[in-house]
């Protein structure tokens, strides 16, 4: 607390965080261990109780013009924007459909570089003034959460979006993960627009994460499907292709699944570091970007987890199928869509001969 006081909000809530954290945890390990020895008779009470999320992360639920202020938001944003428009023309579809009496949770395909992620976040604030706060997987925030922060972004906790969505604020989720990703780098990205939502712990299980949050809170919630077409040919990586072109992505994960659990967590994080780490190295492609948005999806009366997950993967599927027409990744396609978005625009210039 005394290291951030008056200098950074996010370093007093992580040392907050940390440390009251640890010591709920300790109070209940004792509080375990004194009513055993004393069979029941007597009781330990933790000296903290545990930190609502809107304690644990408050920088998410300020309003969005607040965060948007920010000098490190608006830095970010003047450079991500600027890209896009330069390089990619992005544009966004679909805006009209945006829910406007209430929150909704935007579910997303992941892609094998993440930069679409950063482009429809700042591009929603600049287009409507909202945008949604990112639930980012744990090990993104333990090592960037410093300044993920400062754009909303928060872990991707089951209490922490209920609590947003109950304040009114818009999320948004990437429900296949990892899996999503290497799914779309097999065979050169012939499956790069597929989604793949199964669990890595539970073979040929859908994820439903998503859909409990959107079936505790009820009826009406909605939940929109958000596809960037072109958005898997951004980046090229070499050294993807030659891998995953000489089959050696499919040895690694036949070998891992033979190996006993220990092995196969180990083979695992090996996997999800080495993607990690080698995507930065990935070469920026001029592609033509264009993000859209599908019909929003309610919560039906009585509908549980299961049937949401379900729902909304099929409507974010359709989605992709109708606008990109393929599940291959093209980059000829694409580089030849971004040429003649540049032709047209290069015309609309052209003075009017009289």
């Amino acid at each position: 607390r005394w290291l951030g006081r008056g200098r950074s909000e996010v370093l007093v809530q992580l040392s907050m965080n940390r440390w009251e954290a640890a010591a709920d945890t300790v109070g209940l390990a004792v509080d375990s261990l004194v009513r055993w020895v004393s069979l029941g008779t007597c009781s330990y009470r933790p000296t903290f109780k545990p930190l609502t999320p809107r304690q644990r992360e408050p920088i998410a639920f300020q309003p969005d013009e607040v965060i948007a202020k920010g000098w490190i938001f608006r830095a970010f944003s003047a450079w991500i924007c600027t890209y896009a428009d330069i390089v990619h023309a992005f544009e966004v579809k679909g805006l009209e459909a945006l829910p406007t009496d209430g929150p909704c949770l935007f579910i997303t395909p992941h892609s094998t570089h993440n930069i679409d992620i950063f482009i429809c976040l700042f591009k929603m604030q600049r287009l409507c003034g909202r945008f949604p706060r990112g639930l980012f997987h744990r090990g993104v925030m333990l090592n960037v959460g410093w300044i993920i922060r400062y754009f909303g972004g928060v872990p991707g906790r089951r209490d922490i979006a209920r609590e947003l969505a109950e304040a009114g604020i818009h999320t948004a989720c990437i429900p296949g993960g990892v899996e999503d990703v290497l799914h779309h780098l097999t065979a050169n990205g012939k499956t790069a627009y597929e989604l793949c939502w199964e669990s890595h712990n539970n073979p040929g299980v859908l994820r439903t994460g998503f859909g409990n949050v959107a079936s505790e809170i009820g009826q009406g919630f909605k939940i929109v499907p958000l596809f960037c077409e072109n958005g898997e040919e951004i980046k090229l990586n070499v050294v993807f292709e030659i891998w995953t072109g000489l089959k050696l992505d499919v040895l690694y994960g036949s070998v891992m699944r033979r190996m006993p659990s220990p092995i196969h967590w180990f083979m695992w994080q090996v996997a999800i570091c080495t993607w990690c780490s080698l995507s930065m190295l990935s070469i920026v492609v001029p592609v033509k970007v264009t993000a859209h948005l599908g019909a929003p999806l309610p919560v039906l009366p009585g509908e549980t987890s299961e049937q949401v997950a379900t729902r909304a993967h099929r409507a974010l599927q359709d989605l992709i199928d109708s606008v990109q027409g393929r599940r291959h990744r093209s980059y000829s396609i694409g580089l030849q869509q971004r040429w003649q978005h540049l032709k047209l625009q290069l015309k609309l210039q052209e003075p009017k001969r009289e």
